[in-house]
């Protein structure tokens, strides 16, 4: 029994059906890959008993030769005996080797009639493994292309916003800060950016407010230097005489003071800016706080002819936590303020409002230019009589080291009114 592929190397397997045919009466099956019904008609009208179309499974191919030698066996007579077979599986396909011509991969099986014989031409197997080989080697390119585009689409994903994050701190170290764009990125890098965009605006207006600072400092300490230099020079070269030369000494004396003012009010600030140590919080009575204060500004309020009003919730001390001594010191310089500026009466009004302590000082005088009233606790921002233009500023800064607000409007009925919030302290 023959079974063969259709193509064999240098003989086609058609013409060798017709050969074996032309030797006798053997069955031939016929292997191929070639299904259409032309090629089968021709392998059959050549003297091939069967027609197989691969792929096939060992079942199907031990089915076929079963059938063909039980056919071959009645028609030659020797069935009267029978022949047993044994099925084979595909674990059953061993000793695979190749002929000494390298040409064929042979299958040989036992059978009770014999030995079977596969043969199956090497080039066949080669040009199937070329061809697997080949659509693996188109795989992994495919793949490693799409790893690599993907790959430079995470790293411009990640990397440009990093790079683009690297440009813009080098501006805010570079004090560039107007110049600082934000970077538009997700995920952590975004948040990054955002406080990086957040912290030069920051920057930027520390370094005007500082610009501002020192523009300001410089005027006002330049305006009592100036008058201290001329009084002082016309005493030396004997322009003043007499009474006027002890004018001149009030005028040095009294620019002298208010220049040591100015620069205490101006490191008192920076202190409050940048030392934590300068404040020292405790609990501290409200209801004592205010008595001080009108203790200590009573000789102005005498000298003005102003009368101070304290009001207080009756039966109840008031306590919250801040410095006391600078707490002091901002009720001063609100209250002084006032009554810069007060005709007849100043009014304080303590309560406490749902765990809150609500503070205020008013006065009966013209009350705050409305122009003023946006920039009035910034430093240097002084009204009419004002003389540094830094007492609000301290007491605001003071009062925000307490955990409180500070506030400036203008009463309905005329005057003005500041206003402060804390948190109560809770006592034990």
């Amino acid at each position: 029994m023959w079974v063969m592929d259709i193509m064999l190397p240098g003989m086609d397997g058609y013409e060798l059906c017709k050969r074996i045919r032309n030797e006798g009466e053997v069955p031939i099956i016929m292997i191929s890959a070639k299904d259409n019904e032309v090629d089968k008609i021709l392998g059959l009208e050549l003297g091939s008993d069967d027609y197989l179309v691969k792929p096939f499974s060992p079942r199907e191919l031990v089915a076929r030769i079963k059938r063909q030698l039980e056919r071959w066996i009645r028609i030659t007579g020797a069935g009267e005996k029978g022949v047993q077979y044994t099925a084979v599986t595909s674990s059953s396909i061993k000793d695979l080797w190749t002929g000494t011509d390298g040409r064929y991969v042979m299958d040989v099986s036992p059978i009770p009639q014999g030995t079977l014989t596969l043969l199956t031409p090497m080039s066949k197997i080669k040009a199937i493994e070329q061809a697997l080989l080949g659509r693996l080697i188109l795989v992994i390119v495919i793949v490693g292309a799409v790893m690599f585009l993907l790959s430079l689409f995470i790293t411009k994903r990640l990397i440009q916003p990093l790079m683009n994050l690297k440009q813009e701190l080098k501006k805010v170290k570079e004090r560039h800060f107007t110049d600082v764009q934000m970077v538009r990125a997700g995920g952590e890098i975004g948040a990054v950016a955002q406080t990086v965009y957040e912290m030069a605006g920051e920057l930027n207006r520390f370094n005007e407010v500082q610009k501002q600072f020192f523009q300001n400092a410089s005027h006002e300490l330049k305006t009592p230097l100036m008058s201290i230099a001329g009084y002082a020079e016309g005493i030396r070269d004997g322009i003043f005489e007499g009474d006027n030369v002890r004018k001149g000494l009030d005028v040095i004396l009294g620019e002298s003071g208010r220049l040591g003012k100015i620069v205490t009010e101006m490191t008192l600030l920076a202190k409050l800016d940048s030392e934590e140590d300068i404040f020292k919080s405790s609990e501290v009575s409200l209801n004592e706080l205010l008595t001080e204060t009108s203790e200590r500004v009573n000789p102005l309020l005498v000298k003005k002819g102003l009368t101070l009003h304290i009001t207080c919730p009756e039966n109840q001390e008031l306590f919250i936590m801040a410095d006391q001594d600078k707490l002091l010191q901002a009720l001063l310089n609100v209250v002084t303020n006032a009554a810069r500026y007060a005709k007849k009466e100043i009014h304080i009004n303590a309560s406490l409002e749902k765990g809150k302590i609500a503070l205020s000082v008013s006065d009966d005088g013209p009350g705050f230019p409305q122009e003023l009233l946006p920039t009035l606790f910034h430093r240097f921002v002084k009204g009419k009589d004002g003389e540094s233009g830094l007492g609000l500023a301290i007491a605001r800064a003071i009062v925000e080291r307490c955990g409180g607000l500070i506030q400036a409007t203008n009463r309905k009925e005329g005057g003005a009114v500041i206003s402060f919030g804390f948190p109560a302290a809770q006592r034990v």
